[in-house]
């Protein structure tokens, strides 16, 4: 679907709403999980569409790959810090505190892991950028 709306005397506001709705929502779907395993060379491509539907008059502002996954990792991890939630059972456990320290981005055990697939996926990537 094209959006030539613009030419039709649609406002920015609502096209603006119309991007993120068709566009940005269906590159935010589990951004999480695949986010990890994004090479250099798709960030690109995916910045080079969304200045793009910058430069064309499609939205308010540059959005770029970048500030979409840190959003989309910092909303679901702070969400899954809730007993509640079914992704904290994945969490690792939580560390001892036997000094009185500053206070850091978690409250968990940093684990080894040996292979690529783990360092890539959702939890410790988020566990070593919050730390």
């Amino acid at each position: 679907m094209t959006l030539n709306r613009r030419d039709q005397g649609l406002p920015l506001v609502q096209l603006n709403a119309v991007l993120q709705a068709l566009i940005l929502n269906k590159g935010r779907y589990a951004i999480p999980a695949w986010s990890g395993f994004l090479s250099g060379h798709l960030t690109s491509q995916i910045n080079g569409l969304l200045k793009r539907c910058f430069k064309y008059g499609y939205c308010v502002e540059i959005n770029t790959v970048e500030n979409l996954i840190v959003s989309a990792n910092c909303k679901l991890f702070k969400n899954s810090q809730n007993r509640q939630h079914c992704l904290h059972p994945l969490l690792p456990p939580v560390k001892p505190h036997n000094h009185n320290l500053r206070p850091k981005g978690h409250i968990y055990q940093i684990l080894n892991y040996s292979t690529e697939l783990h360092k890539r996926s959702f939890i410790s990537r988020c566990l070593f950028q919050y730390y």
